[in-house]
């Protein structure tokens, strides 16, 4: 190959070859250096994309962001090989981040290989933040705060078939449109689950959940029979602690008594399930927290938690009993100051477990 002059370009010689690629338009200029090194990607998990197969579809939704309960217009165009339309049936499976199936459904062609499936968010819960306050590590941890009716809300899913449906402050309002949260089948397995008798007495046939926050700023319960949803949070206002308040000691017996004064709608008894066998290590008392020669802060109830043994389980410091539920296997602890201390837990059965921690 003869050297040669091209006009705006350097003369090349038959050992030469091609460096840079330039590319203008307008005012904008680019060029592509052909001698760099290449990047490599593949030690980052980036891929290209695959070698279409028989078939290629386009996906893409009617926009990028939703809210919680929002419809989801997904739309796809279905291509062979050779580019061309594909009318037939589809199959669309939509899944969850964790890989789980949230929507499946045969979708009929609707002309030139398009084909179109609206999808309904989960209604979810509202999330609140402090006023002023901006999304944080507590929030990337789990942490959240929300409404003792948001909460309600959710466990009226939990009492129909999944459906979420916002609550109205008076029966003539007319009802909003309920929006999927749950599969039917899930919210009856989680309901079943909850589905026991009050620890302190009370209707029979009610489902019901507690729970008491960090340091305990708060202590709720709530609860659904066959005709209602209740629910019971015990708080300040300023947010600050009430020492030794929990979800089951305060606020489950309130709700106990709430579903007393409602009319009678007990649910249908879950269906008996044979126990799993339990191993005999599975079956020890063990202490969970504090553990052995663990240093403690003299600020705040310490949770003291056992697991297995029989219950009911008392609870001792330096031989001291503390107050706790017989259906628990829990207790808090209020250090009275400095120094070491020896707790200790024995179940029904007598059996002792022990542990010397030290309070700052």
């Amino acid at each position: 190959m003869a050297a040669a002059a091209i006009q705006g370009m350097l003369p090349a010689s038959p050992a030469s070859g091609p460096g840079t690629v330039p590319a203008a338009a307008a005012a904008d200029f680019v060029s592509l250096d052909l001698d760099a090194a290449a990047f490599d990607l593949s030690d980052r998990g980036v891929a290209g994309t695959k070698q279409p197969g028989p078939l290629d579809a386009f996906l893409w939704t009617d926009r990028g962001i939703y809210r919680p309960g929002e419809v989801v217009h997904l739309t796809a165009l279905l291509r062979d090989n050779g580019g061309g339309p594909v009318t037939r049936p589809a199959r669309l499976r939509v899944l969850r981040p964790n890989g789980q199936v949230f929507a499946d459904s045969v979708v009929q062609d609707g002309g030139g290989g398009a084909l179109s499936l609206p999808v309904t968010l989960s209604a979810g819960a509202g999330l609140r933040l402090p006023p002023g306050a901006a999304p944080s590590l507590p929030l990337a941890l789990g942490g959240a705060t929300t409404q003792l009716r948001t909460l309600a809300r959710l466990y009226a899913a939990l009492a129909t078939d999944g459906a979420s449906v916002p609550l109205r402050l008076r029966a003539d309002m007319p009802p909003p449109p309920p929006a999927p949260l749950l599969q039917p089948s899930a919210a009856r397995l989680v309901a079943e689950a909850l589905t026991r008798e009050f620890p302190q007495g009370g209707p029979a046939g009610v489902a019901w959940k507690i729970g008491t926050s960090w340091g305990g700023r708060d202590a709720w319960a709530l609860g659904f029979d066959a005709g209602s949803v209740a629910g019971v949070w015990l708080g300040r206002p300023d947010g600050t602690a009430l020492p030794g308040a929990t979800g089951l000691s305060a606020a489950l017996p309130v709700l106990a008594q709430v579903f007393a004064l409602l009319p009678p709608a007990p649910r249908d008894a879950p269906p008996d399930l044979a126990p799993a066998p339990v191993s005999a290590v599975e079956a020890s008392l063990r202490l969970l927290f504090p553990p052995p020669d663990a240093t403690l802060s003299a600020d705040g109830p310490v949770p003291i938690r056992v697991m297995g043994g029989r219950r009911p389980v008392t609870f001792l410091v330096d031989g001291v009993a503390l107050a706790s539920s017989p259906a628990s296997r829990s207790a808090l602890w209020q250090p009275d100051g400095a120094g070491f201390y020896t707790l200790s837990a024995q179940d029904a059965d007598g059996a002792v477990v022990r542990a010397r921690v030290r309070v700052k």
